[in-house]
């Protein structure tokens, strides 16, 4: 199912390597490729940023789920749990990245829905406001 896809992406980057054989497309290729192995050690950081955030946002979402389920068998809580982040894959980590990445590219709109929760830990709210604010800026 994803084979013929794959094979023409392949196909189109096969022709943009043989269109150096032309004079006029041989520089913009070569730009192009020095372009790609000269950010790669950006990349690289930025990865490690990302991942950074991705892991300070998963292990308060775990807290965020042990509060917020103490607090429901506490009869304390009238709503269900909501995930402090959207989840896409299933799995928090690979969520967290993913949510992450799409807020270095500038959509602020993939953070979930927080509920009462905060209004009984502040600091979560705090939290999270400042690693929003820090993965904005930095990435």
């Amino acid at each position: 199912m994803y084979l013929p896809s794959l094979g023409t992406f392949l196909l189109f980057i096969q022709l943009v390597y043989w269109s150096t054989l032309f004079e006029s497309f041989s520089f913009y290729v070569t730009l192009l490729l020095q372009s790609i192995k000269d950010i790669i050690a950006f990349m690289l950081i930025l990865m490690i940023i990302l991942v950074a955030f991705a892991i300070s946002v998963t292990i308060i979402n775990k807290n965020y789920k042990k509060t917020h389920q103490y607090l429901f068998e506490r009869n304390e809580l009238d709503s269900e749990y909501h995930d402090l982040i959207t989840t896409r894959f299933g799995e928090e980590f690979t969520d967290s990245l993913y949510v992450q990445w799409l807020l270095g590219l500038g959509e602020f709109e993939m953070l979930g829905a927080t509920d009462e929760v905060e209004e009984k830990n502040e600091s979560v709210k705090v939290i999270m406001w400042i690693l929003f604010i820090l993965a904005t800026l930095i990435s």
